[in-house]
């Protein structure tokens, strides 16, 4: 193992430097498949060892570039947008767990990356899992589904502000995740473009995904965006009404003009903003209350004294979840 290891070290990390490469992972990834192929099940698992071998192949066939246009801008800055040692490292890791019929990431608790394969954009995608380490492995888990805001990924939120993602998971003992949403600037539904389409997909194939994971509780299902993904909540949460418990949003750039308010009749809904947002104007959140309120709708609004398009999220987030805590779906 320690020698296999080290050979697929070195052989990443010549890819890396000399992209495109990556024949070097292509010879490293059968025998990893053969292993895989032995071990009935845990796909999911799979799905995330097989991760940066696929992801070589999809950069060096020209379908992704090493960017942060594909990849999105990390919190902590990195030379290059994915560490290809360290992902290999951890995928000969869950597979010698595999092998010992230890399957590490399903149902885990904490802190993790998951991966599936998106057949409608023949990709493999990264999305992110957080589930409280107090939760006793069967009960019924609340969920609440992240969406980032533009040029941002899976991680950003869950990586800023003293990772207070994490902590809100512990403290209200929910599952927490967020999807890339195939690109960085998709924009989760709200455009009429192929990439915005998919990232729509993306989004709900996590959920589905997650869903059927873990023991979520169908009645308290919960959707949160901040800017570009503030927005994502608006239309995901009117299209897909029938999924959520409420709905928040911070800093979103919606606007009222043909939005269908009756679809969202009866949700509970929480819009933030903050008045010094110098990237989306506060006026586009008090233009969506007053129209919610006009088509009947009973919106609560939190605007944030001083908070800034960036400084809002860590302010709100907490109250995003104690608003969700306070709301299960009646079915």
């Amino acid at each position: 193992m320690a020698a296999n290891l080290a050979a697929a070290e070195h052989s990443i990390t010549k890819a890396t430097q000399n992209y495109p490469a990556s024949y070097q992972t292509t010879a490293e990834y059968a025998p990893i498949e053969k292993r895989l192929a032995r071990i009935p099940g845990h796909d999911s698992t799979k799905a995330t060892i097989r991760y940066p071998w696929v992801l070589a192949e999809t950069v060096n066939a020209g379908r992704r570039q090493l960017t942060a246009a594909d990849f999105g801008i990390p919190f902590v800055s990195q030379p290059v947008p994915y560490d290809f040692v360290k992902g290999l490292q951890e995928s000969l890791r869950l597979l010698a767990a595999l092998e010992s019929r230890n399957d590490l990431l399903w149902q885990a608790k904490g802190d993790h990356d998951r991966h599936y394969w998106f057949e409608e954009a023949d990709e493999m995608m990264p999305y992110h899992v957080y589930a409280p380490m107090r939760w006793d492995g069967h009960s019924k888990l609340p969920m609440v589904l992240v969406l980032h805001g533009n040029t941002r990924d899976q991680d950003y939120y869950f990586d800023r502000d003293d990772h207070i993602l994490a902590k809100l998971a512990e403290q209200y003992g929910y599952l927490v995740v967020c999807p890339m949403g195939y690109r960085p600037n998709a924009g989760w539904g709200t455009r009429q473009s192929r990439q915005s389409e998919l990232s729509e997909q993306d989004a709900l194939q996590v959920l589905d995904l997650v869903t059927k994971e873990y023991p979520v509780d169908s009645s308290r299902v919960y959707l949160f965006g901040h800017s570009a993904g503030g927005g994502g909540s608006w239309y995901l949460g009117e299209k897909y009404a029938g999924k959520w418990a409420a709905i928040a949003t911070s800093a979103a750039p919606t606007r009222p003009e043909n939005f269908p308010f009756e679809r969202l009749k009866g949700m509970p809904i929480l819009v933030c903003h903050g008045n010094h947002d110098d990237e989306v104007p506060v006026a586009r959140s008090r233009n969506m209350i007053s129209a919610a309120k006009e088509h009947g709708l009973d919106p609560e609004y939190l605007e944030v004294p001083g908070a800034t398009h960036l400084t809002v999220l860590a302010l709100v987030e907490p109250k995003a979840f104690a608003f969700f805590d306070a709301h299960a779906r009646k079915n």
